[in-house]
């Protein structure tokens, strides 16, 4: 099984290592398995399948341990996870007191998480990680979502016919509805909070490329989206502001030629104090 080396800890799984649009929620030793976020982005229990990246450092250093839960069946779906105790991981011989404390520490707050997280951990065909983001704070809850037409879907900004259609058949598909419930059950937030505060980049469009220095793009990304704007991935005609780091790519020379304001690290900073 390969693991990042990210911190947090949500699985999905799916078959052969690739990521179907509908996939059964088993869990078998031999699927690839993919993790959410890199520090504490997903669901927070990383491992073989997109459940296991919870909020647990070092998460990938759990990758033999997770394998025992899954051959000796005590992991079969992803909601297992929460139905785990300390005897049921002492009774294996991977697990001393310490790292059974930590595992089930890290499944209880992946509970928290919110929905850009679930919808991310659940692998879902042509969702990643910034379209699980920008549909949950358009949503705020799972069962709006899974309500929601496939033309309105696709009125939100970077959310297309194809992933919208993806995502509305994995939603409804029964396997995924008995997931859902399961995961309401067991207390895993299904619902996002709608971002407090001051709006200063209300109906702002932004694309980052190259490196930043001081954060990462995710990170960069966020604090747009707090401040009410959106952070797109192509530059057009649309976009606001074009923020430019090390080494960066194409975009900047896509904004120069359609006369799209250019930003450093500093200087989207200084926007941000503004």
């Amino acid at each position: 099984s390969r693991f990042t080396k990210d911190t947090d800890f949500c699985l999905s799984w799916f078959p052969d290592g690739g990521r179907p649009g509908l996939f059964a929620h088993g869990f078998d030793p031999d699927l690839e398995a993919s993790v959410i976020g890199r520090e504490v982005k997903s669901w927070d229990v990383k491992g073989k399948g997109r459940w296991l990246r919870a909020q647990i450092d070092k998460a990938h250093e759990y990758a033999a341990e997770v394998k025992q839960l899954v051959e000796k069946g005590l992991v079969n779906e992803a909601t297992d996870l929460y139905d785990l105790t300390k005897d049921h991981l002492l009774g294996l011989e991977l697990f001393g007191d310490k790292k059974a404390e930590n595992l089930l520490s890290a499944i209880e707050a992946s509970k928290g998480r919110g929905l850009a997280r679930v919808l991310y951990g659940l692998g879902i065909r042509h969702v990643g990680e910034k379209a699980a983001m920008v549909l949950a704070e358009h949503f705020h809850a799972l069962d709006r979502l899974m309500e929601a037409t496939e033309a309105r879907v696709q009125e939100i900004p970077d959310i297309g016919p194809v992933m919208a259609r993806s995502m509305l058949e994995y939603l409804r598909h029964p396997s995924t509805t008995r997931l859902v419930e399961k995961l309401h059950e067991a207390g895993v937030a299904l619902t996002e909070e709608a971002a407090k505060g001051p709006k200063p980049f209300h109906g702002l469009a932004f694309v980052f490329t190259g490196e930043l220095s001081n954060l990462s793009r995710h990170d960069a990304e966020a604090l747009v989206r707090q401040g009410g704007g959106r952070a797109a991935s192509g530059v057009s005609r649309h976009t606001d502001y074009v923020v430019v780091g090390a080494n960066p790519r194409s975009k900047s020379q896509q904004a120069k030629k359609l006369g799209v304001k250019i930003l450093d690290e500093q200087q989207f900073k200084k926007l941000l104090r503004q």
